[in-house]
């Protein structure tokens, strides 16, 4: 059984969103109507945390690097090695001055 995100009008023109669970669209259209909303939008709700990459995901599993002398850094652990760097760094002028 899968889920669906679906966009209704009340009878008396109220905009709804609401998730229901159905077999298939069809079934999902009709069990909406059955409400008594006229569907003006549905669609199956992909899971974003499996299907859909996050958006910080971007950050950390875009790779960079020369693959054919297989020499290839993942640029999230770049950031974060360069962030501790420069926090040690400030730490050594702030308590060394």
């Amino acid at each position: 059984m899968a889920v669906y995100q679906y966009e209704a009008m009340s009878a008396t023109g109220e905009e709804i969103k609401d998730l229901i669970n159905a077999e298939d669209e069809k079934e999902a259209q009709a069990l909406v109507r059955r409400k008594g909303l006229f569907v003006t939008k549905i669609a199956e709700k992909r899971d974003r945390a499996i299907e859909d990459e996050p958006v910080v995901g971007h950050l950390f599993r875009f790779k960079a690097g020369l693959k054919d002398s297989g020499v290839e850094i993942d640029i999230g652990v770049f950031w974060i090695l360069t962030g501790m760097v420069i926090a040690s760094w400030l730490l050594y002028i702030f308590l060394s001055g």
